[in-house]
């Protein structure tokens, strides 16, 4: 079954479908890395008038823990719209726990009927060996049976991508003048792009699918954050398994241009 997703940390009704149960992930569940004391940004719809009553974060010895009045705190909200509401966790502030939280953690969301279960979260006390994608848009983004709220929500997804530094590359293009039958170089482009390959779940390919349909997109790297112009994500499917061999390429705004000088 193919579970559409939008959010980076995607919660789902029924738990059999995280990536750590599903028969073909092979026993390899891929964990969304967040800061220390932070969960990764959520948007995630929910039947109209749903008020959530409960969050439960679960470690990785079982230990749980409730932590919604801190979540509230940090941001978590429910905004209603027509036939539904979106739950939004902003992912702006810090969760203030009496200590600092490190390690692989799962989430439970209640209503006291319903529940919805994330996938798996590793907080780490350092993300900045990592290439971190944030991406916003000026207006609610239209997707089946609802939206995408970012107007008057101030909204950024951001992603952390467990690679240590994506390799540069430098494509060229030239303008070319043809004048009786001689071509002529009239301009000269060079611009800057990182590519990096890592293994991503569907629920992460189909997140980041939606990055380069976003007006306002970031990727820093060594601590400079570049303008992304183009975010072009290649899955290659396993075919054993639950996991896709993706490339993703990724133009910056790192650009030079050389116009040619006029011939007198």
């Amino acid at each position: 079954m193919l579970i559409d997703n939008h959010s980076i940390l995607p919660l789902l009704e029924d738990a059999k479908f995280l990536q750590k149960n599903r028969f073909k992930a092979l026993d390899r569940p891929f964990p969304i890395i967040a800061p220390t004391n932070q969960l990764p940004p959520i948007q995630k719809m929910l039947p109209s008038g749903t008020t959530i009553t409960s969050v439960q974060m679960i470690d990785s010895m079982g230990n749980s823990e409730e932590i919604l009045s801190l979540l509230q705190l940090a941001g978590l909200k429910t905004v209603s719209f027509t036939g539904y509401d979106m739950l939004i966790y902003p992912s702006k502030v810090l969760i203030p726990f009496s200590g600092l939280k490190t390690g692989k953690f799962e989430f439970i969301f209640s209503d006291g009927t319903n529940q919805w279960h994330s996938e798996m979260v590793i907080m780490c006390e350092n993300t900045d060996d990592f290439i971190k994608v944030e991406y916003s848009h000026s207006d609610n983004i239209s997707i089946r049976d609802g939206q995408l709220v970012y107007q008057d929500e101030y909204f950024w997804n951001v992603i952390y991508f467990p690679v240590l530094n994506g390799k540069p590359n430098y494509p060229e293009s030239e303008k070319v003048d043809e004048r009786l039958d001689v071509e002529f170089t009239i301009q000269q482009i060079s611009q800057k792009q990182i590519r990096f390959s890592l293994m991503l779940p569907e629920f992460l390919t189909d997140a980041i699918r939606t990055i380069n349909m976003h007006d306002f997109k970031y990727l820093t790297v060594d601590g400079i954050r570049y303008k992304i112009i183009e975010f072009d994500p290649q899955p290659n499917w396993d075919e054993k398994g639950d996991l896709a061999d993706t490339t993703i390429e990724v133009f910056l705004d790192d650009i030079i241009v050389i116009n040619a000088q006029s011939i007198s």
